[in-house]
């Protein structure tokens, strides 16, 4: 026997079915609560009580995100057939690894047969925590 849906009800399924359909254009919720004149509140009402919408949310920010990526990079990928010189720069070093950021040491390193102090070992892991990527947690310490 199905349950017929309260005009109330019925509103609402469509406010969350319209919501969860912005969410994949643009995957940011206060712009999508105000293009459609759904309070975020209220939004976080449904998304804590209702499981079956919170899991198509996550889906389709999921979607969204990965259509602004998409979006974004075939800016991106006009900006450089245009000719413009940052776009080309962020390309070569995002896809090319001749241009990536690199970390360059130099020195000179006196070698003596003798053994490594402990001065010599903390010296060498701070020089290895400068020399990983910056989103690496540059707190953390190097195993001996």
């Amino acid at each position: 026997m199905s349950k017929k849906l309260s005009a109330a009800q019925t509103r609402i399924k469509k406010q969350k079915e319209d919501l969860i359909d912005q969410l994949k254009k643009n995957p940011v919720i206060q712009i999508a609560c105000e293009k459609l004149d759904i309070g975020r509140a209220t939004h976080y009402r449904w998304y804590a009580d209702d499981e079956e919408y919170a899991k198509a949310v996550d889906s389709a920010i999921a979607e969204g995100v990965t259509f602004v990526a998409e979006f974004a990079e075939s800016q991106l990928l006009n900006a450089v057939r245009n000719g413009d010189p940052w776009a080309v720069s962020m390309v070569l070093r995002a896809m090319h690894p001749r241009y990536k950021n690199k970390v360059e040491f130099i020195g000179t390193i006196n070698h003596t047969n003798r053994e490594l102090t402990e001065e010599d070992i903390e010296f060498m892991k701070e020089s290895l925590i400068l020399a990983l990527p910056t989103n690496q947690n540059q707190n953390e310490k190097p195993q001996p």
